[in-house]
């Protein structure tokens, strides 16, 4: 500022004198824009660092007792794919067919929870043992791969430890709508006729919840899990089959 005074003072020596009170006029002008733009700035920053410190910490909340002291429940109903040992000879559409869900966890912290998830479904599929052996539905496929439909319902519970990526990369603030959460987990699965077996079962998947309000959320829960070939009832040439809930 002083330099630019100088030198417009220096300039009027020889010039006319309007344009130097034009340009003293401009800068000043020019000054207190940002002066006052700045200002605006400091205050609204300030504003938000008020609001971020009066919003409650995680472990504030739960000694509150808001949102049940963090327990948390849900029932769901999706499409359930079944992966088994005949799919190259099926469509997947012919494949896909339903589940039933019901969970219950606790948020041990901001980041980590721990919850039990039960799902009650059915399985669609192929297989070579015709009539009532492999769970079979009595129904001819294609005769000449001595193929006959599979349908069969399934029960599975596990335990999952679950991580909210959205709060360790952002922090924790309740308010925020949306959450992405992976998860990992153990348990076991069984055909509930009895043709099939039974069978330990690890699985991974996301959950994707968006709130509605303190009670209630909406959300989106992608699971994959696998488990030997015994469940269906036919032991065939891989080890595992799968399901995509």
């Amino acid at each position: 500022i002083i330099f630019i005074n100088y030198f417009l003072n220096f300039k009027t020596q020889k010039n006319n004198l309007k344009l130097y009170y034009t340009m003293k006029v401009f800068f000043t002008i020019i000054i207190i824009a940002g002066m006052s733009i700045t200002s605006i700035y400091a205050n609204n920053e300030l504003k938000k660092d008020d609001t971020e410190k009066n919003k409650p910490s995680f472990y504030q909340v739960r000694a509150k007792g808001y949102q049940q002291n963090h327990w948390f429940a849900s029932i769901g109903v999706g499409p359930s794919l079944y992966f088994g040992d005949h799919d190259k000879q099926i469509g997947v559409g012919k494949r896909i067919s339903y589940v039933i869900n019901a969970s219950g966890g606790k948020w041990i912290d901001d980041v980590f929870a721990v919850r039990v998830n039960a799902r009650f479904g059915q399985m669609k599929g192929l297989t070579q043992y015709g009539g009532t052996n492999g769970l079979s539905t009595g129904v001819l496929y294609r005769a000449q791969d001595d193929l006959w439909y599979q349908k069969f319902n399934y029960f599975t519970a596990h335990a999952d430890f679950m991580f909210d990526f959205t709060n360790d990369a952002y922090g924790y603030d309740p308010d925020r709508v949306y959450h992405l959460i992976p998860y990992a987990g153990l348990g076991f699965i069984s055909a509930t006729n009895k043709q099939g077996g039974t069978s330990f079962s690890p699985n991974l998947g996301v959950l994707q919840t968006y709130k509605l309000n303190d009670g209630f959320a909406i959300s989106l829960d992608i699971t994959g899990s696998f488990f030997r070939d015994k469940v269906d009832g036919e032991v065939g040439g891989r080890n595992f089959d799968g399901l995509l809930n």
